[in-house]
């Protein structure tokens, strides 16, 4: 593999002698670039945007949490633009840290509670239960096991999720129904709002409402994401301080991979299967994954120095998990620069090794997918992080 780019090196050549030139000269360096030729640019909060809580059910499982449903409407209008928050907070618990992360099918997928609103936004008709991209009844809970709310809620942690589908859809000509239709002036030019971009900007509005749940500890919400949201979350965390820690779950490129480490999905092939998750700069840099003078441990490092997991899957193969460990090496000088606890190992581990610091690592065995195990790692990694029993 070609060299990577020295995060700590400025782009006047010279290396960040202090945690005050990181944060003021460095990462700003960092967010514009990722910001101006990967992402996109982000709008601000919406000044009409207002929240309007439709469930609150202090008796789901038993008795062992509350469940709200929020419609977040951006344009302050229960006709506009909007997105549904499906919140789930123990009842033992004041105010609990949350895990935040994005769905692929519906807030309905997760469970197979009834009580759940089903989504009317655009759903992959490749979906089981989904008919002409609307999702039906049929769709509830089929990703519950991705999500063992129940397992989660009882180690302490509360969980928020959102689909996707209502902030932007997943396909090319998405951004004409979906958030970017309320900022024209962000679509037309090449550093246009992407829907990777846009996602994050949803995220950062749930952001915006758990800071307003007594239920939540606003200090401890950890975003997070599988695969294509796990870039998301990746982006969120980098663009939203707000965010106490961030996990990355099998995000390969685009994600915590290494373009320069090239092996399955690269820069071209992303482009022209997913065009609209990135600005149209990011273009020029088809076919030059091993010359380029970034990569995405510099995104990476704009977390830092809030804990951040980067987690593989040993067989999830496009999403390269060496490719992520290594992503997870080159970040790590900056942890260390910024006083936190860098990450312990230099080798790839061996399959459901963990190997945590501040900044953490682990590959799983099995397919591409999230289960118990990896929320298992991901609690235990807050757990050690926040020094929670």
């Amino acid at each position: 593999m070609s060299m990577i780019s020295n995060p700590l090196q400025l782009n006047n050549g010279k290396i960040v002698q202090s945690k005050k030139e990181w944060f003021k000269k460095r990462r700003p360096e960092l967010l514009d670039f990722f910001t101006t030729q990967v992402y996109g640019q982000m709008p601000d909060k919406p000044a009409n945007m207002r929240f309007v809580i439709t469930e609150d059910n202090n008796s789901v499982f038993n008795g062992l949490a509350t469940r709200k449903q929020i419609k977040v409407l951006f344009e302050g209008t229960e006709t506009g633009q909007q997105m549904s928050i499906l919140l789930y907070t123990p009842n033992d618990i004041k105010s609990a840290p949350i895990f935040l992360g994005l769905n692929f099918n519906g807030n309905q997928a997760v469970s197979d509670d009834k009580n759940i609103a089903i989504t009317t936004d655009w759903v992959n008709s490749k979906t089981k239960g989904v008919i002409n991209n609307k999702a039906t009844c049929s769709t509830r809970g089929i990703a519950s096991k991705q999500w063992p709310l129940e397992m989660i809620l009882k180690n302490g942690y509360g969980v928020a999720t959102i689909y996707a589908g209502d902030i932007a859809p997943d396909f090319k000509e998405g951004y004409k129904t979906g958030v970017q239709t309320l900022y024209p002036e962000l679509m037309n030019r090449p550093d246009n709002l992407s829907t990777m971009g846009a996602w994050a900007w949803g995220l950062s509005r749930a952001m915006d409402y758990l800071e307003t749940d007594k239920d939540v500890d606003d200090k401890k919400v950890i975003v997070m994401g599988t695969s294509r949201m796990g870039k998301a979350a990746l982006w969120a965390g980098a663009t939203d301080n707000r965010f106490g820690m961030v996990i990355s779950n099998e995000s390969g490129a685009g994600g915590a991979k290494l373009y320069h480490h090239v092996y399955e999905e690269d820069i071209a092939q992303i482009c022209r299967v997913f065009p609209h998750w990135f600005s149209t700069n990011f273009q020029q840099f088809n076919h030059k994954d091993t010359t380029i003078p970034f990569d995405q441990h510099l995104m990476m490092a704009l977390i830092a120095p809030r804990p951040l997991l980067v987690a593989s899957a040993k067989e999830g193969y496009v999403c390269d998990p060496y490719g992520e460990f290594l992503g997870a090496v080159a970040v790590s000088p900056v942890y260390d620069f910024l006083g936190k606890k860098p990450l312990p190992i230099q080798l790839l581990p061996k399959e459901n090794e963990p190997a945590f610091g501040t900044l953490g690592y682990y590959m799983r065995s099995g397919k591409h997918d999230i289960f118990p195990y990896d929320w298992e790692q991901f609690i235990a990694f807050a757990n050690l992080n926040w020094n929670k029993k």
